[in-house]
Order: structure tokens, then sequence, then C-alpha cells
């Protein structure tokens, strides 16, 4: 089957292809991907996540937001000095050959497990801070990481900020799923 072209978007700014969300959500979409949570009411959070069940448009709208989001709240992470610091220490020490306290072993088993067990600990926890991730988690930094890698690329994360720091939680749909009565 061919894959019809998509028409033009009637929204200035979009591009061709691209659908403009419902007009009464865009703000709010934008709100929530963003972890403004606490600008919407529990009543509107609901109407809203009702609507992104619903609707496919702005169900993209929305995982186009948190991903915008989502990196460049990382590439404010990783200009950090005590990110890059770290990274540096670990790129010596490769080098050097002194790979003691630097695992690097992340076959596909132990970070498809990893991320699973991610996924249960935000299911019960909720967020969770960036850095607090791998003693939460009782994973090593590498699985911990890889395990949000794995859990962001499937775009079920979510990365609100409050003040300068980032928490990772799973995304509201993702969230939904996993609620008693939803």
């Amino acid at each position: 089957m061919a894959n019809k072209p998509r028409p033009k978007s009637s929204q200035p700014g979009l591009p061709d292809g691209k659908a403009a969300v419902c007009q009464e959500y865009r703000l709010d979409l934008v709100d929530f991907a963003t972890g403004g949570r606490n600008n919407l009411t529990r009543e509107r959070q609901k109407e809203l996540i009702q609507h992104l069940n619903k609707c496919q448009t702005c169900q993209e709208a929305f995982l186009d937001y948190e991903n915008i989001y989502a990196t460049s709240v990382a590439a404010e992470h990783t200009r950090s000095p005590a990110f890059q610091k770290k990274i540096s220490e670990v790129i010596s020490r490769l080098k050097s050959g002194e790979s003691r306290g630097v695992q690097l072993d992340l076959d596909q088993n132990k970070l498809g497990e990893s991320a699973g067990k991610l996924h249960r600990l935000l299911v019960r926890n909720g967020p969770v801070r960036i850095e607090d991730l791998p003693p939460v988690s009782q994973l090593p930094s590498s699985l911990a990481y890889g395990a949000m890698g794995w859990l962001a690329r499937e775009n079920k994360l979510h990365f609100p900020k409050e003040g300068n720091t980032t928490y990772v939680t799973l995304t509201p749909l993702e969230m939904e799923k996993y609620q008693p009565g939803a």
C-alpha cells in the first residue's frame, strides 16, 4: 500500500504533512510536555489525557514537544561543569587502561532488564532526580542511565524541571496505563 501524501499544513510554521493540533489543547500540550503540570488543574489534566488517548494529531504533537524539551534538558545537563569533569575523568581512565569503576558492559539483555526495572520503579515511586537514578534504582550508573536512554527512545519518559533540578518520570500517557481505575 503506497503512502498517501500528507496535506499541506493549515497552521503557519508547521511543516507540510503535520496537522494542526486542536486549538483548545495547544497551550496545555506544551505546558504538560514541559513539566508544567502544576499550571493545570487535576480535572484539566484528566481531560487532556483523555483527549490525547483519542486524538492522534495531538499525541504526535505532544511527543514532539516532549522530545524537544528532553533534548534541551539533556543539552543543558551535558554542558554542566560537573558532567564535563566526570566525562573527562572517565575518558582519561579509559585511555590510560585503568577501567576500574568504569563499567561499559551494556549488552541488550542487561539493558532491557534494567529498563524494565527502572520503568517499574517510576510507576511505583514517581519522579526521581536524574542524578539519583543509580542509587534509587540500585543499578550501576551505566545501566541506570542506559535504561533511561532506552525508555526515552521509546517516548516513555518525561523530564520535568524544578529550579535547577531535573527529574525523570514516566510520560503522562505512560502513567495513565498504570493508574488504578484508569
